[in-house]
């Protein structure tokens, strides 16, 4: 079968949306010894590496065309080129120290399950590591959504001011969840 080499120190062009710790970590985690060049364009919906062939989007989330010559990955939004990436990511290979491999390949894809989401306990022992690296796994298996349950974290004064939220807004909405100096949240 016919692949692409990802080379050393090649340039990736990425949408500047993408310019954030998630997004480079993963690309680094799957790419290790490579030191990928990463630039910048304007364009969001639009991820490339080498000399890639376009192709068309048609009624699909995404679109990856993998040839001798690159790699090219569009999706109908942002958020759709980013689960592009995501699984052009996962068809990276690696034969050996610096021998990084993407099978040839033209597929067109959209998501089968809108809705997918994940729950994840919070303990008074979990670390704010330990949560980056299970919400970033999160992203990469794509799950939409990522719901924090603190079991034993929240201090019960709190719970007066989420169920006022909650009477007020008819929703939760999104929290900032910060390390408390007592080891909670």
């Amino acid at each position: 079968m016919s692949f692409y080499k990802l080379s050393k120190n090649e340039k990736i062009i990425l949408p500047e949306k993408a310019n954030n710790p998630a997004v480079l970590d993963t690309l680094h985690n799957f790419t290790y010894t490579l030191n990928l060049q990463v630039e910048f364009a304007e364009e969001e919906t639009l991820f490339t590496v080498g000399n890639p062939t376009p192709c068309d989007l048609c009624d699909a989330d995404y679109v990856i065309n993998v040839t001798k010559e690159g790699a090219f990955v569009r999706g109908k939004d942002y958020k759709s080129a980013v689960k592009g990436f995501l699984s052009l990511l996962e068809m990276v290979f690696c034969y050996g120290k610096d021998d990084y491999r993407i099978d040839c390949v033209c597929k067109k894809e959209s998501a089968k399950i809108p809705f997918r989401a994940v729950h994840i306990c919070i303990f008074p022992e979990t670390t704010v590591e330990e949560l980056r690296k299970v919400i970033r796994t999160c992203g990469v298996a794509k799950y939409s959504h990522v719901i924090l349950e603190p079991w034993g974290s929240v201090q019960l004064e709190a719970l007066k001011e989420l169920s006022d939220s909650i009477a007020m807004h008819g929703v939760i909405q999104p929290l900032l969840v910060r390390p408390l100096s007592d080891g909670g949240y």
